[in-house]
C-alpha cells in the first residue's frame, strides 16, 4: 500500500510529480527553478528516452497524491529509516552514441527548498544527502555548488557501456546528525558527463520535526 501523509506539497511540486507519473506534454524546465537547468554545455533532458532520466516521482493514482514511500537514513546507518520521502528512486542512464562508453561518469546534486517558495531552505539547503545501493557506483562527495546544493561526482566502474545499452543507479537518500527542518521540496538534478545530457526532478518531504541524536 503506498504511504501518504497529511502534509500537502506545494502546488509546484504536486504537478511536477503528476507530470512525471502521467507522461504529460509538459517539459521539466517548465516547472523546476532555472537554477536546475543552468549547466553549461549540458542539453536537458524531457522525458523518457533521453540520455539520462530520473525515476518518476511515487505517485498514488487512486487519490491523485504524491506517495511518501522512499526511505530516508541516518547517516550510513543500512537499516535505520527516519523519515520517508516522495523522491526519486534512481536515474537511468543510456549510451545514445554509436561508441562505447567506459566507466560512465556525471554528477548529481540535491538541494533543499522551501515549500511553496523557489528559494534554498533556511534549514540549510544541502543537509539531504545521497549515494547509491549499487557498490560499483562510486559518489564523491564534492561539497556545495553556486547554488548551494550538494554536489556529488558519480562513476559507474568496471563497465562498458554498449551503443543502445542502458543501466539504472540506484539512489539512497540521508542526512547526518545534528538535523531538523520543516516541511521541504529537494531538487534533485543529475547530468550525464559522457553524453553531455541533464535531467531533474522535484521531490517533497515531511518535515524532521524533533532534532536526531545518533548517526
Amino acid at each position: 500500500m503506498t504511504n501518504t501523509t497529511n502534509f500537502q506539497p506545494s502546488r509546484r511540486a504536486f504537478m511536477l510529480g503528476l507530470t512525471l507519473s502521467t507522461a504529460a506534454a509538459i517539459t521539466y524546465s517548465d516547472l523546476i527553478p532555472a537554477a536546475a537547468a543552468e549547466v553549461p554545455g549540458y542539453a536537458f533532458a524531457p522525458g523518457k528516452g533521453a540520455p539520462i532520466v530520473l525515476a518518476d516521482t511515487p505517485y498514488n493514482a487512486q487519490d491523485h497524491w504524491l506517495g511518501y514511500t522512499v526511505p530516508i537514513y541516518s547517516g550510513q546507518s543500512p537499516w535505520r529509516v527516519l523519515r520517508h520521502g516522495s523522491l526519486p528512486t534512481s536515474f537511468t542512464i543510456t549510451n545514445t552514441s554509436n561508441q562505447p562508453i567506459v566507466n560512465p561518469t556525471g554528477t548529481l546534486a540535491l538541494q533543499m527548498r522551501d515549500t511553496g517558495m523557489d528559494i534554498p531552505s533556511v534549514g540549510g539547503a544541502s543537509k539531504t544527502r545521497a549515494n547509491s545501493s549499487n557498490n560499483a557506483v562510486l559518489f564523491k562527495d564534492q561539497g556545495t555548488n553556486q547554488h548551494g546544493a550538494r554536489l556529488y561526482t558519480w562513476t559507474y566502474r568496471n563497465i562498458t557501456l554498449k551503443p543502445g545499452q542502458s543501466l539504472e543507479i540506484p539512489l539512497r537518500y540521508y542526512v547526518n546528525y545534528p538535523f531538523s527542518n520543516v516541511d521541504y521540496e529537494l531538487l534533485v538534478t543529475a547530468t550525464f558527463s559522457s553524453i553531455m545530457s541533464t535531467t531533474a526532478a522535484v521531490g517533497v518531504v515531511p518535515g524532521f520535526t524533533r532534532w536526531l541524536f545518533w548517526d
